[in-house]
Formats: C-alpha cells, sequence, structure tokens
C-alpha cells in the first residue's frame, strides 16, 4: 500500500510521536475500510400508499434507511434515472418528479399533467401507470386508455427535462386491443416489446395482446406491424396466451407463456412456460420454442413479473405461489437454477448490477437475494417489513455501480 517502507516516515521522530502517528494512520485506515463497506450499490425504493420507502442497499444486500424515509409521497407506478424518481399520482392526472439527493432522499422537483394529452377518449385515467423509462433515461412513457369499454390502450411519451424534471409531450403511440405493458427495451433502444394476456374481452375467454413499439430518434414509441409468432401447440385442444416479457442485453427476450382451453376460468388453470424469442434488425422476432421444449414455471403459480438481469445470465420469474431464477441461454431455452427462493406472494421483482435480485411481496415483506452463477443466498436481515402489507406494492431499484 505505501511505496515507502513505513519506517522511513518516522526517521528522525520520537518512539511516542511515531507510534501515535502510525496509530492515527491505522484509526484512519479503519475508517476508510468502514466508509468504504458502507458504501451503498443501489438505492431502492418502495411505494406504500401513502409514503415511499426509501434504503440503500450495502454490497452485502442488508438494507439501511435512506435519511428521511419514509417519504411522504402518495405515488403508485415508479421509473427512475441516475436524479430523478418519477411518481404517477393515484388520481391518474399526474406525474411527479422528485430529485434523488446523493445519500438517496427525495426532494419534490415538479408535477406534469399527463391527463390533458389524453385527448379523444371518454375512459377514466385509472391511473398514471406504469411508468417506463428507455435505456438512456431521455424518454418517458405513460399509458392511457381508450376503446368503448376502455379494453384497448396507447403508450405516451415524453422528453425529460434533466435539468428540472419537467416532462414534454412528444406524441401517441397508436392504440391497440387490450394492454401491452409492462413495456421492455432492445438493446439498441430502437425497440419495445410488451405482451398481456386477459379474459373476458374476446372470443375465446382468453385473449392475447402482443405489441411492438419502434422508437424514433425523438423518443417517440409508434406501433410497428412487426411480427412476433407464438409458439406452436401440440394440436388444437389448447393454445398459449403469452404475459409479460424481459429483453437480455444480447436482444433475446423471454415471455411468459399460459396454455390455456376456451374453458379455462383462470390463467392458471393449466401452467406457465418460457418462450425464447431473438430480435430480429426490423424488430421482428423468431423463435424456436413450442409446446415440447419450453420449460415450465408453474411452481410460482400466477405470474405476476419477470425481470432480466443486467448480466443478461438470469430471469426471475415471480407470481402468487412465489420466486424462482432460471439461467438464460441465448436463444436456447432457459435452464433450471434452483427451486423456490420464497413462497411468498411476489408482486415486483428487480435488479441491481451487484447480483442482488429484490423481491417484495403483497404480505409485507421485501426480500433481498445475492445471486451467483451456483449458489443464491438471502441478505442479513432480509425479509424486511413493509407496513402496507395486503396492498398492490411497487419498488424501483436505482442501481449506483456498472
Amino acid at each position: 500500500m505505501f511505496a515507502t517502507p513505513i519506517h522511513n516516515l518516522f526517521s528522525g521522530t520520537s518512539h511516542r510521536s511515531a507510534v501515535l502517528t502510525i496509530a492515527a494512520i491505522l484509526a484512519m485506515m479503519s475508517l476508510i475500510g468502514v466508509a468504504n463497506a458502507a458504501t451503498p450499490v443501489a438505492h431502492v425504493y418502495v411505494a406504500e400508499p401513502t409514503q415511499i420507502l426509501g434504503y440503500n442497499a450495502a454490497p452485502d444486500g442488508t438494507l439501511t434507511a435512506i435519511p428521511g424515509s419514509p417519504f411522504p409521497i402518495s405515488v403508485f407506478g415508479m421509473a427512475v434515472t441516475g436524479s430523478y424518481l418519477f411518481g404517477s399520482s393515484f388520481d391518474g392526472v399526474h406525474v411527479n418528479s422528485y430529485h434523488i439527493q446523493a445519500n438517496g432522499s427525495l426532494v419534490f422537483a415538479t408535477s406534469t399533467n399527463v391527463a390533458k394529452f389524453n385527448t379523444g377518449t371518454t375512459c377514466p385515467n385509472l391511473q398514471a401507470s406504469p411508468l417506463v423509462l428507455d435505456h438512456t433515461g431521455a424518454t418517458l412513457y405513460t399509458v392511457a386508455y381508450h376503446g368503448a369499454t376502455c379494453n384497448s390502450t396507447s403508450y405516451k411519451s415524453f422528453a425529460i427535462n434533466k435539468s428540472t424534471g419537467g416532462l414534454s409531450y412528444l406524441g401517441d403511440s397508436g392504440t391497440r386491443k387490450v394492454w401491452n405493458f409492462p413495456l421492455t427495451f432492445s438493446s439498441s433502444n430502437q425497440f419495445a416489446y410488451g405482451a398481456g394476456c386477459v379474459g373476458g374481452l374476446t372470443t375465446p375467454y382468453w385473449a392475447e395482446s402482443f405489441g411492438i413499439l419502434k422508437r424514433s430518434t425523438s423518443g417517440l414509441l409508434t406501433y410497428t406491424t412487426a411480427s412476433a409468432p407464438k409458439p406452436p401447440t401440440k394440436d388444437s385442444s389448447y393454445f398459449f396466451c403469452r404475459s409479460l416479457a424481459s429483453a437480455s442485453p444480447s436482444d433475446d427476450l423471454i415471455v411468459g407463456v399460459y396454455k390455456l382451453t376456451s374453458t379455462s376460468t383462470s390463467l392458471f388453470n393449466h401452467g406457465s412456460m418460457l418462450a425464447t424469442y431473438e430480435m430480429q434488425s426490423n424488430g421482428s422476432l423468431a423463435t424456436n420454442s413450442k409446446y415440447n421444449n419450453m420449460p415450465w414455471v408453474t411452481q410460482v403459480g400466477e405470474l405476476a413479473d419477470l425481470k432480466m438481469s443486467p448480466s443478461g445470465k438470469f430471469i426471475a420469474v415471480a407470481g402468487s405461489s412465489g420466486l424462482i431464477v432460471w439461467h438464460v441461454n441465448e436463444d436456447a431455452a432457459p435452464s433450471r437454477y434452483n427451486g423456490l427462493l420464497t413462497s411468498d406472494l411476489i408482486d415486483d421483482v428487480s435488479w441491481d448490477n451487484g447480483n442482488h435480485l429484490y423481491a417484495v411481496s403483497v404480505e409485507g415483506r421485501l426480500h433481498v437475494f445475492t445471486i451467483t452463477a451456483d449458489t443464491y443466498v438471502e441478505a442479513p436481515g432480509s425479509p424486511y417489513s413493509v407496513p402496507a402489507g395486503g396492498y398492490a406494492i411497487r419498488m424501483i431499484v436505482q442501481p449506483l455501480t456498472d
């Protein structure tokens, strides 16, 4: 550590002074070590109905409260950049911007009325949620509802003013049936993908919507005619209905797939699987997935969230009966990693860049796991109590490391 032998630093110094100087240096080194050990690798924000809980995540996954947490902020959908946290208000009208301080605390910056751009529809705003950011954090996207029965959606695009956190309207994506969210972006930032499976809207009873949108240089998202074929079934006695999608850095897309019949009374009647797609240059998707080579993920129950790790090596699958992780094998099918990490009803999951997987349960628990190629371990103190158990709880993670 020292370029000069340490005894040479004290030549001409009394023995007592040298001892005191060495003690001071060791104390300083110890403090530096403690400071480095405590340097957070991520900020974690959990939105309850009337407040946001903020945590700093240590390298081992331990969570400590951000100064000022809980913050008296009432939002539902959230998105986060390095400088701002965006939250959609429960009135479905506004998206609020909060400046993230160096210690992770949140300070109100500005509010944007996004509902005024939802022209040509009589549908209620429901919630200006979910919120989606492109990879660069330059553009924010919200959802608007359309149609006689409000069973269609469009995406509104907003440019972010990085100085103020304000939003400037760019335009509308066009409308599609059912719901195509949450969105996930290709590595080039040129295309966004979303899948939804909803009951009771068309014949057969379960209806699928798979959306592919192209992002312009301005940030505007518009629907494309790019194709995304369904995985083939063995016969016509059932069909596949796709829901949730997550993209890897190498432009593979993992999609949740339900096996259903026209008489199925729930999404979970016949279980769920994972399909793998490869992105093409025009945004279309190609797949070798079919009925006999897709891995089952039935053990998590009805799918609630699907999130790729930043490395693209793992896919987290969350649902009504728990959480699992699978190895991602580029354009081949994901392979088994382990069993259930927890049997809690997991509603929302997220990753940081330090191999940590965060999972929040509607039962009022926040889990943190460290995931490596061969093993997983729950972080010290996990699961953490989230007071507003029983409600839909949203979570967002801001990584602080590359």
